[in-house]
């Protein structure tokens, strides 16, 4: 992605892009979030907590998928301000490493980019979460019933 979007991202102005994409993408996060909270009965909740995904339960192992998607896009969403703001900056030639920003500049704007793209590639993890938790309820109603 970084590749494809190399000309996307050496370009000033590239920060509209996330800073587009970014806010929306968090509230869908933080009400699939909310939802995923709220999804099935307390019961539920006790069997998730009881159910072990690797060392910790599965609440937690979801819980933790998505923390891990929002806190990327809220660090894409800063940095993409934080090159906006800075983009604004006017340095005087006069300055002893004048000669240094423009390459200064590109690094950290790829950085952010790459950010950037990870937190878009990241709502697969999210998706499987989601995936995992219904394999989960359905599991647990078979169970309740039978």
């Amino acid at each position: 992605m970084v590749l494809a979007g190399f000309e996307v991202w050496t370009k000033p102005g590239w920060w509209e892009l996330p800073q587009s994409i970014l806010p929306n993408l968090l509230g869908f996060s933080l009400a699939g979030y909310a939802i995923f909270l709220s999804f099935g009965s307390e019961a539920f909740r006790l069997f998730l907590s009881g159910v072990e995904v690797g060392k910790a339960s599965a609440f937690v192992s979801l819980t933790t998928t998505f923390m891990h998607f929002v806190v990327l896009q809220v660090l894409a969403l800063l940095l993409s301000l934080v090159a906006d703001f800075a983009s604004r900056i006017v340095v005087p030639a006069s300055f002893p490493m004048a000669d240094l920003l423009p390459c200064i500049q590109k690094l950290f704007w790829l950085i952010c980019f790459i950010l950037f793209c990870y937190s878009l590639t990241s709502i697969l993890a999210s998706v499987i979460a989601i995936y995992r938790l219904v394999r989960m309820f359905d599991a647990y109603s078979r169970r309740s019933k039978g």
